[in-house]
This record gives C-alpha cells, sequence and structure tokens, in this order.
C-alpha cells in the first residue's frame, strides 16, 4: 500500500541521515587529528631546523677541524675508507 511505501521511505531517509551524520563526525574527527599531528611534525622540524641542525653542522665542522686533515666527506658525499696500516707478514721478536 502507499501508507506502507511511504514509511519505509521515510525510516530509509532518517537512516540515511543518520549515516550521513556519523560520517561527518568521522570525518571531522580525522580532520582534527590530522590537523594534530600536521602541527606536531611542523614543530618537530622546527625543532630539527633551529637546534638540531646547527648544533650537528657546529660538531661536524669542529671535528673537521681538530682532524686538521681532509674533509670529512669525499665530493661525492661518502666518507672516505679509514686508512690501514699493511698486514704483518711475521711476528717481531
Amino acid at each position: 500500500s502507499f501508507g506502507g511505501e511511504a514509511r519505509r521511505a521515510e525510516v530509509d531517509y532518517y537512516a540515511a541521515l543518520d549515516d550521513r551524520n556519523r560520517i561527518l563526525l568521522a570525518a571531522q574527527n580525522d580532520i582534527e587529528r590530522l590537523r594534530s599531528q600536521l602541527e606536531s611534525a611542523r614543530a618537530s622540524l622546527q625543532q630539527m631546523q633551529t637546534a638540531v641542525l646547527p648544533a650537528a653542522t657546529e660538531i661536524a665542522s669542529a671535528a673537521h677541524r681538530a682532524a686538521d686533515g681532509p674533509a670529512l666527506l669525499a665530493p661525492n658525499g661518502i666518507a672516505p675508507a679509514p686508512e690501514r696500516a699493511p698486514p704483518r707478514t711475521s711476528i717481531p721478536a
């Protein structure tokens, strides 16, 4: 009957509204969570740029000055292999 169909359509309508509201709430929660993660990442980046990187650069420079030798890295960006003494062929007396 028409009344039964109208009632079913109304129930479906309100169920769809409930689904929509649940989806919107979940999306809002996700957005807030992601905003929080973004702010945390920004703070970490700021800390790296203003404190960690300058300190690491200063330590590397100090180590280079202390070594008073070749650069810590070769032009290709790879640290050179350490020099090694030749292997002994006999045991000293």
